[in-house]
């Protein structure tokens, strides 16, 4: 004859831990009972953990969503001065290339006023007038480099302050509320 076997199902150790303390655990002492306190105290509200919780998870997600859109705007900022700054620098660089190009045709007219010189004070004068007309258009043309240059940056930086402001108003209003 086979013997039978009985087996009982044995309970996890987490669940006899857990069953072994809510035996043992006895019903708070009247003197911690809070129900008292709050009613002496009615400034001392208790906590709606809950409500609150959910209130945070609120304002993070409200957060996330006001910096996602405070980068879009910072990005779209940065596009718009980039833009202007490109083409800026374009008007810059035609700019410095027909100074190039007056530059050189200038120094061949030089070249065979000084080379039609005859004697040593017309070769002295020549040059004389050719370096400070040099100067002259040096000092023209570096102004206007400088003037188109203080120009570009102005215009491409625009943006982004304007950006930078409203991203400061949005903080400063978001701390206040």
């Amino acid at each position: 004859m086979a013997a039978k076997k009985t087996t009982k199902k044995a309970k996890p150790a987490a669940k006899k831990a857990t069953e072994t303390v809510l035996k043992n655990t006895k019903p708070l002492p009247a003197a911690l009972d809070f129900s008292a306190f709050g009613k002496a105290f009615p400034q001392f509200k208790p906590l709606n953990l809950e409500t609150n919780m959910f209130k945070g998870n609120k304002q993070m997600e409200k957060m996330a969503q006001d910096a996602t859109v405070m980068g879009q705007d910072q990005m779209e900022a940065v596009v718009k001065a980039s833009t202007i700054f490109a083409k800026g620098m374009e008007d810059i660089m035609k700019t410095c290339m027909e100074i190039a190009q007056e530059a050189g045709e200038k120094s061949q007219t030089l070249a065979k006023t000084m080379m039609s010189c005859k004697t040593l004070n017309e070769f002295t004068d020549a040059q004389s007038r050719m370096a400070q007309s040099s100067f002259d258009e040096f000092m023209t043309n570096a102004t206007k480099i400088s003037e188109k240059t203080v120009k570009v940056m102005t215009e491409a930086m625009e943006p982004i302050n304007d950006q930078m402001g409203k991203s400061i108003k949005r903080a400063s209003d978001s701390m206040a509320a």
